[in-house]
């Protein structure tokens, strides 16, 4: 079944991460942005526009902020760090690392990150990456994702700007 909101969705992260503490110790983690309860008595959503989770977004921001909790699920050292497709046990510890709050919406193209290529390697200090291959293969994959986005974005600007020329020519 589609989604009814971005705000209701459970987003979680499947590869691992190393947090570091103070003393070098590092800790193996996958971590999950979990909803806030507020927002179970959205109104169904008209799924009609190609945009219309965005709609839905920016329609609901107006009224109140998004709310995540962001959890960390620990490995223990039967956990296989690098391996994203075996899951750890539910039995695992979590810790609610914090909350993660969107007061502000805007289109993609309007925005700070239109012009930046997501890279999962690129991780805040207290922060790694695992040995995992398909982690460090995401980073090539989305870097070729934003190669093709931005030679559309080239090709369809050239192609506006060749329209405007013959239209202002004649």
């Amino acid at each position: 079944m589609p989604t009814n909101s971005f705000a209701t969705e459970r987003y979680h992260s499947i590869n691992a991460f190393y947090l570091h503490n103070a003393h070098g110790e590092k800790q193996a983690v996958r971590f999950e942005a979990v909803p806030d309860d507020d927002y179970k008595e959205l109104v169904e959503l008209d799924q009609t526009p190609a945009d219309a989770l965005q709609q839905q977004l920016a329609e609901q921001l107006k009224n109140q902020p998004v709310k995540f909790d962001l959890l960390f699920t620990l490995a223990n050292s039967s956990d296989d760090e690098n391996n994203p497709t075996i899951p750890w046990p539910a039995t695992r510890k979590t810790v609610n690392a914090g909350t993660l709050v969107i007061t502000n919406w805007r289109p993609q193209n309007e925005g700070k990150c239109d012009a930046q290529n997501f890279d999962p390697l690129v991780l805040p200090e207290g922060m790694s990456a695992t040995a995992d291959p398909i982690l460090r293969a995401r980073g090539a994959a989305y870097a070729q994702s934003y190669r093709r986005r931005a030679t559309e974005t080239l090709l369809d600007a050239k192609s506006e700007n060749q329209q405007g020329a013959r239209n202002g020519s004649k």
